[in-house]
């Protein structure tokens, strides 16, 4: 008996066994906001609005074929090729989020083998929050520089100033999401 032990065929086509399933290696976050700013109390937490977009991109350590992500409930066929891959979102917000969750629902590389990932952060714990509340003035000051400190005696709600004078008006923002130099505000116009 005559017996050949061979790994290709005859025009050089081998197999490759591959039962691993792909693991994402490095995750990146981003997102469109234009004031690009950040919880400061979170300072590593980006901070969305409605209308933003936000952005998912990730690498992983073989190549895949196809890529499914959910970001913030919102499924998402991922684009890229190789492995770097990304998903955006393109829904409007309307509810405020903590922690905004990416789930790669399913990836699958070149073989047919799958996996998920779940995750809040990037590579780098980045996180986002979603903060659709608009601010409001919570408290109002207004002071004047006039000396004598009088007030309107037919309607004393009302300061009394004169040419030269300055008033201020300060403001309280109520959202603690707002960055420090904007929680306080003050105006001043000289008369």
């Amino acid at each position: 008996t005559n017996t050949e032990t061979t790994t290709t065929d005859s025009v050089g086509t081998s197999v490759r066994i591959d039962v691993t399933p792909p693991e994402i290696s490095t995750r990146t976050i981003t997102r469109s906001n234009e004031l690009g700013q950040s919880d400061p109390e979170e300072t590593s937490k980006l901070l969305v609005k409605d209308g933003d977009t936000i952005t998912y991109e990730f690498t992983t350590d073989e190549e895949l074929y196809s890529a499914t992500v959910k970001i913030n409930g919102e499924e998402i066929t991922a684009t890229g090729s190789g492995t770097s891959w990304s998903a955006t979102t393109s829904n409007s917000f309307s509810s405020d989020v903590e922690n905004v969750s990416f789930e790669v629902t399913e990836f699958k590389d070149l073989s047919g083998n799958t996996n998920t990932d779940t995750t809040t952060t990037d590579s780098v714990g980045t996180s986002v929050r979603i903060d659709v509340t608009p601010p409001e003035i919570s408290t109002r000051t207004i002071t004047r520089s006039n000396e004598l400190g009088q007030s309107d005696p037919e309607e004393t709600s009302k300061l009394l100033v004169k040419d030269g004078d300055t008033i201020t008006y300060e403001f309280t923002l109520s959202l603690i999401h707002i960055s420090e130099p904007t929680r306080r505000r003050g105006i001043s116009y000289a008369v």
